[in-house]
């Protein structure tokens, strides 16, 4: 064998090598949500943005992910996990910090329950507690606390874009 038909042997080879680490990596992470620090989508992946896609064309990624994330339109399409604007939660699986919780369901907004503290004096003449107004003038028969903060309530975060792999 000639060198060149050699190298052209070993050529074909790695080739074919790479070719199945290749089909290999992206079977492995097919399904996979993966934060990303760029705002573009790669060849093999779609943004989380829950469009529906098809069954068919897509059905590697239907085989891992089902219709965990929507059933489309029931038939011919399946939904992809929609991440905008959303924190991602692990998934509790029995330690019972979030229990009851199904893989792949979404939560709204809630705020924990808790109460405020409103400052009150007691009258000198009675011992009866008493709140009076801001500006100390009256007594106040029912009060509220003042409302603070921004309009929603959330942790530190860090914006950026959210794919799977096909």
């Amino acid at each position: 064998m000639t060198a060149a038909l050699a190298t052209k042997a070993n050529q074909a080879a790695v080739d074919a090598a790479l070719a199945a680490a290749r089909t290999l990596i992206q079977s492995e992470r097919r399904g996979d949500v993966v934060f990303r620090a760029t705002p573009s989508v790669p060849a093999g992946a779609y943004e989380c943005d829950g469009r529906a896609v098809s069954r068919t064309d897509d059905a590697a990624l239907f085989a891992a992910i089902g219709t965990t994330f929507g059933a489309g339109d029931g038939v011919n399409t399946f939904n992809i996990p929609d991440m905008r604007g959303e924190f991602p939660r692990g998934w509790d699986h029995g330690r019972g910090v979030d229990p009851g919780r199904a893989f792949g369901s979404a939560q709204g907004f809630m705020v924990e329950a808790h109460t405020h503290d409103i400052p009150s004096r007691s009258d000198p003449n009675s011992g009866n507690g008493f709140v009076e107004d801001s500006d100390g003038t009256g007594t106040v028969r029912s009060a509220v606390t003042g409302s603070t903060g921004g309009s929603e309530t959330r942790p530190r975060n860090i914006a950026g874009l959210w794919i799977i792999w096909r």
